[in-house]
């Protein structure tokens, strides 16, 4: 893989900073790659090699690519940290091998920003917003480890894009969470940074970008605003120290970091269901939590379907907590047996979640509940995908 031709276009009121990236062993056409955001904060925004080496680097590895050449320079940090993350993927698959990476400029320590400032992601999702409570209950605004920047991504999902480029409905979705997390950053004294990437166009499929492609590619992000951060955190996703593969993950997060940009995987052994007692106390996140898949879009003036894995899920655990009647980012005030039934459980990740939900349920009396969800934890784990090693 060849990344060719960094660089800096300005779109009028935004910036975009790409590359083109060319496949060398794999029969693919060249392709865009770009991390876009609107003014003021695009001024920060840079053509980092470091954040397109990072966001291209797990899907070389998957489709055997044999190098990673860039223009420009890495940092010597991100370099061994890379080194050591395609050391895991080849334990975790075995069709993943360690490539070389050739960086025009050689390798060179980056350097921090003065005065340092902490980043986090933020989609208005549990995890992110956890990460968020928690730190404003650790941390003055004053101090360098407090959040000061949220970064929001469109592009995570390759059903918001096209050929012809982002789909209408999709981003007019994302401008209306926008809209949302808008207001809580005033009322939260954060900035929200919106950025449009596009690195899940360079997974060939859904399992690549789970499995190593998902936390590398949203890290990346960080380091292409490394001007702005010396600090970003990255929300675990509520499975608690996850044994099995996943492309974020507390072993593989950690490498992904720069001389510049420290990389943290928050809240690694904090379990859903712990999170979401946090946020129940604090009502903005209950106006507005958004779990949802969006594989429908809801209808004009809902946040959540109410419908998909997550948002059943999400809802189960603030019915046990008895919070969900309070929760007015969903419409629904219950969960009936039936709807649980409709939830999908395609992998170990999910079925740990779900399973953490058995017993909390038990506990307030919804035994209906707790044995759906017992019988499709049982099918999964007695399924082929259930018993396959990763």
């Amino acid at each position: 893989m060849r990344l060719e031709n960094l660089r800096v276009e300005e779109l009028g009121g935004r910036r975009r900073v790409a590359a083109t990236v060319v496949w060398e062993a794999v029969e693919r056409p060249r392709q865009l790659l770009y991390f876009e955001a609107a003014y003021p904060c695009a001024a920060d925004l840079e053509a980092s090699p470091d954040a397109f080496v990072l966001a291209s680097l797990p899907f070389a590895v998957w489709q055997g690519e044999k190098r990673i050449h860039v223009d420009g320079r890495i940092c010597t940090r991100l370099r061994d940290g890379l080194q050591a993350a395609m050391g895991i993927y080849a334990q975790w698959y075995r069709h993943c091998r360690p490539i070389a990476i050739e960086p025009t400029g050689g390798f060179v320590a980056t350097r921090p920003r003065t005065p340092p400032r902490t980043a986090s992601f933020l989609s208005g999702g549990v995890d992110g917003l956890a990460v968020l409570r928690a730190n404003r209950l650790d941390f003055p605004l004053d101090h360098p480890e407090s959040i000061s920047s949220c970064l929001l991504l469109f592009g995570a999902n390759d059903f918001e894009f096209t050929a012809a480029g982002p789909v209408a409905e999709r981003l007019a979705a994302f401008e209306r969470l926008q809209g949302r997390l808008d207001d809580l950053a005033r009322a939260g004294s954060f900035e929200l940074v919106a950025i449009h990437a596009n690195a899940r166009l360079l997974s060939p499929n859904y399992p690549c970008w789970t499995s190593i492609g998902f936390g590398a590619a949203n890290v990346a992000v960080a380091h292409a605003f490394s001007r702005r951060f010396t600090k970003v955190l990255f929300a675990s996703d509520g499975a608690g120290v996850n044994p099995h593969p996943a492309g974020a993950h507390p072993l593989l997060d950690q490498h992904f970091s720069t001389a510049a940009v420290h990389v943290r995987h928050e809240h690694a052994a904090l379990r859903r269901q712990d999170k979401l007692r946090l946020l129940s106390d604090w009502p903005p996140s209950m106006s507005l939590m958004q779990p949802c898949h969006y594989i429908r879009v809801p209808p004009e003036g809902q946040i959540n379907c109410g419908r998909c894995e997550k948002c059943v899920r999400t809802m189960l655990g603030l019915l046990a907590l008895g919070k969900l009647s309070e929760a007015t980012a969903f419409v629904e005030d219950d969960v009936t047996p039936a709807m649980v039934r409709r939830v999908p459980v395609h992998t170990r990740a999910k079925a740990a979640l779900l399973a953490d939900l058995v017993e909390p349920l038990r506990q307030i009396g919804r035994h209906d509940l707790a044995r759906v969800l017992r019988r499709k934890i049982l099918r999964f784990r007695l399924s082929p995908r259930g018993l396959r090693r990763h």
